[in-house]
C-alpha cells in the first residue's frame, strides 16, 4: 500500500478543489468521500499484524483509487463536478498520509485529513483507515523474531591461570563464556582433538589437559617445565572448542607455571672433593730435559682413579725440589715412566691430611708448603703462560718459570741456603728473574686465596705418593673443570 503513498503527488490536484468550491454542486463531490472508503483498504494494514503482508494487495486496490489522481487532470475541466468527485478522492489520498503514520505518531497528521473529511460524513469513514494504523501494531509482532536468539552461537572468552608446576589446576573455562540457554552446548575439543568427558590430551611440551567434571585439569608435573627452578616461570597454552547448535566456537587458555625445584647450591671445593677417588696411579715425564718441551715442567698421566682425575695433564707441578720426581726423560713415552700409587685430595689447607703436613719443606717466606698452598693455587689460576713476561721480546712466561716460583714456596729456604739466595731454580727454558716476578705477585696477592669452582677457577688436586717417602715428589694437578681436567 506504500505505493499508494506515491499517490500523494496527487495532492496537487487539491488545488483543483479551490475552483470546486465555486459551485455548490461540487458538494455532490462528497460522494467522492466514498473514495475514502478506499482508505478502508488501509484497514488491510491490520493484516500487518500477521506480518502476512500478503493481504496488502487489498491496499493495492486503494492504489487504484490513486489512479483517480489521473482524474486530477480532469480538474482542468472544472465544468465537471464529477471530476471534483475525483478531487475529493484525492482528499482520501491525504488519508494515505496516514500511512505515513505507520512510521510513527506522525500518522496523527493523517488525522488532519479528517478536516476536509468533515465536508462529507462519509469521509469520516476514512478514519477507519486509522484503524489500519493499528495494523501497524501488528508489525510489532516482528519482535517475535527475537525468538531467533535461540540460533545464536556461544561467545567464548579466553582464560588464564597460574599454578606451581607440580600442582594441577582445574579451570572452569565455560564460567566466563556466554552460552545460549535454549540449546545444547557441547564441549568438544582441546587443540582441535576430540576430548570426551574424562579423556586427556598431552600437549607438545608434555603438559596434560584432562576434560574433568568440574573443568579442564592442567598438569605440568611431568612436562618439560617440571624442572623449573624456584623463582622462575614457564607457560603453556592451548585452545578449547564448544559446539552450539552445530556451530563450533574456539577460545584460548594460557597457564603459567611457577618453579618448585630448589636451585642447586654453588659448586664448592667440598663438592669437588667428594668426586675425587681415594687413590690413583700417576706417571710423570720431566719436560725440562726435552728439546721439544723445554719450556714445560711436567706432563702427568693419571689412571686407576675415576673420570674426575684420569687423563693426561700438561699443567702439573712438583711440590718438592729435593725429592726425586720418579719421572722418565722428556723424550720418552709416558707409558715407560714409573707408576707411583698416590693418595688423592684437594690441594688446599682445609683438605690436606695431617700425614702430609710433616713431609714437606718450608718456603722462602718461612711458611710450610701446606701453608703456602693458597699462594700456589693463586699462581696456577693466573694462566701465566698466556701473559707476556715483559722482557720486550714478545714472549710469555714459561711453565719452567712457574715451577721455579712454586719450588720457592715449597723448599725456598733450603734452596736459598745451598743453591740460590732467592730460593729460585729454573730448570729448562726461562729465567730466574721471570720466576721471581711470578713469586712476587703471589706473595703480594695470593695470601688467603681459595679456588672457586663455581666461578670457573682452576682447582689444585694433590697426588701424594703412598708408602715410604722419597719414592717420588708430591705433584699438584691444575684441574680445569671447564675442560674435563685434561
Amino acid at each position: 500500500g506504500d505505493e499508494g503513498d506515491e499517490a500523494d503527488e496527487g495532492d496537487e490536484g487539491d488545488e483543483g478543489d479551490e475552483p470546486a468550491d465555486e459551485g455548490d454542486e461540487g458538494n455532490e463531490g462528497d460522494e467522492g468521500d466514498e473514495g475514502d472508503e478506499g482508505n478502508e483498504g488501509d484497514e488491510g494494514d491490520e493484516g500487518d499484524e500477521g506480518d502476512e503482508g500478503d493481504e496488502t494487495p487489498v491496499d493495492n486496490e486503494g492504489n487504484e483509487g490513486n489512479e483517480g489522481d489521473e482524474g486530477d487532470e480532469g480538474n482542468e475541466g472544472d465544468e465537471g463536478d464529477e471530476a471534483n468527485e475525483g478531487d475529493e478522492g484525492d482528499e482520501g489520498n491525504e488519508g494515505n498520509e496516514g500511512d505515513e503514520g505507520d512510521e510513527g505518531d506522525e500518522g496523527d497528521e493523517g488525522d488532519e485529513g479528517d478536516e476536509p473529511a468533515d465536508e462529507g460524513d462519509e469521509g469520516d469513514e476514512g478514519d477507519e483507515g486509522d484503524e489500519g494504523d493499528e495494523g501497524d501494531e501488528g508489525d510489532e509482532g516482528n519482535e517475535g523474531d527475537e525468538g531467533d536468539e535461540g540460533d545464536e552461537t556461544a561467545v567464548l572468552t579466553d582464560d588464564v591461570a597460574t599454578t606451581a608446576v607440580d600442582t594441577p589446576v582445574t579451570i572452569d573455562v565455560l564460567a566466563n563464556d556466554l552460552l545460549p540457554t535454549d540449546t545444547v552446548n557441547v564441549f568438544t575439543q582441546i587443540n582441535g582433538v576430540d576430548v570426551p568427558s574424562g579423556a586427556s590430551v598431552v600437549l607438545a611440551d608434555g603438559v596434560t589437559v584432562t576434560n574433568g567434571p568440574d573443568g579442564l585439569v592442567v598438569d605440568g608435573s611431568t612436562s618439560t617445565l617440571s624442572t623449573l627452578v624456584q623463582g622462575t616461570t614457564g607457560s603453556t597454552s592451548f585452545t578449547y572448542t564448544v559446539e552450539t547448535a552445530g556451530v563450533a566456537t574456539t577460545a584460548n587458555v594460557n597457564v603459567t607455571f611457577t618453579g618448585v625445584v630448589a636451585p642447586e647450591a654453588p659448586i664448592t671445593l667440598t663438592d669437588i672433593a667428594a668426586t675425587l677417588p681415594e687413590s690413583a696411579v700417576r706417571q710423570a715425564r720431566d719436560e725440562s730435559t726435552s728439546e721439544n718441551n723445554a719450556g714445560d715442567a711436567l706432563t702427568v698421566q693419571v689412571s686407576g682413579g675415576n673420570d674426575t682425575v684420569d687423563g693426561i695433564f700438561a699443567n702439573a707441578y712438583s711440590l718438592s725440589f729435593f725429592v726425586g720426581q720418579a719421572t722418565t726423560e722428556g723424550d720418552n713415552d709416558l707409558s715407560i715412566a714409573p707408576s707411583i700409587a698416590t693418595d688423592v685430595f684437594i690441594a688446599d689447607d682445609d683438605f690436606v691430611p695431617e700425614t702430609f703436613r710433616g713431609d714437606v719443606g718450608v718456603g722462602i717466606n718461612g711458611q710450610s708448603a701446606v701453608d703456602n698452598l693458597d699462594l700456589i693455587n693463586f699462581i696456577i689460576n693466573q694462566d701465566f703462560q698466556s701473559v707476556d713476561n715483559g722482557d720486550g721480546v714478545g714472549a710469555n712466561f714459561t711453565d719452567a718459570e712457574i715451577q721455579g716460583a712454586i719450588h720457592a714456596l715449597t723448599d725456598g729456604q733450603d734452596i736459598s741456603s745451598s743453591l740460590s739466595a732467592d730460593g729460585i731454580v729454573v730448570n729448562g727454558v726461562g729465567t730466574n728473574a721471570n720466576a721471581q716476578e711470578i713469586l712476587d705477585l703471589a706473595l703480594a696477592n695470593g695470601e688467603g686465596f681459595q679456588a672457586d669452582p663455581a666461578a670457573g677457577d682452576i682447582v689444585g688436586v694433590l697426588l701424594d705418593p703412598q708408602g715410604e717417602k722419597g719414592v717420588g715428589s708430591p705433584i699438584i694437578l691444575a684441574l680445569d673443570l671447564t675442560d674435563d681436567g685434561a
